[in-house]
């Protein structure tokens, strides 16, 4: 029983480690979101200076090169923390259904223990019951 007890801490642990592995890559995912969208936004304001004329309709395409350098930098770590996020949640699953198999096979263990010391129990009291009984009738 102990053996089992301690696999199930161990595939509880993994779980929570790859819980915390997953809920990182999801909270980079949104910082990542959020830095392509605060880009757009820098972008639009740009482009709107740029049409003023003046030093900002001079310096906008070497800014534009630079976000488009920015925005395909951000789109590949968007990509690759999508795969690796997806590679963490099959993990998270794997995981949960290792916990489950020990945490049913604790409790199979446990009930079968159960079951043992209720028929030892009951074993017991008929025994006993059995003693009283020819004790009775020796006395009757």
């Amino acid at each position: 029983m102990k053996g089992v007890a301690a696999m199930v801490r161990v595939h509880k642990w993994k779980l929570e480690e790859r819980s915390r592995v997953l809920q990182e890559l999801e909270r980079l995912r949104q910082k990542l979101q959020q830095a392509a969208s605060q880009l757009e936004a820098e972008l639009v304001q740009e482009q709107h200076q740029a049409r003023g004329g003046g030093l900002a309709a001079m310096t906008y395409g070497g800014y534009a090169q630079s976000v488009i350098q920015r925005r395909d930098h951000i789109a590949k770590s968007l990509a690759e923390v999508g795969a690796q996020t997806e590679q963490a949640r099959s993990d998270v699953a794997t995981a949960f259904q290792e916990l489950k198999k020990y945490e049913l096979a604790l409790a199979n263990r446990e009930k079968q223990k159960k079951q043992k010391e209720a028929r030892a129990e009951r074993q017991t009291l008929d025994e006993l019951g059995t003693v009283m009984h020819r004790r009775r009738q020796r006395q009757g």
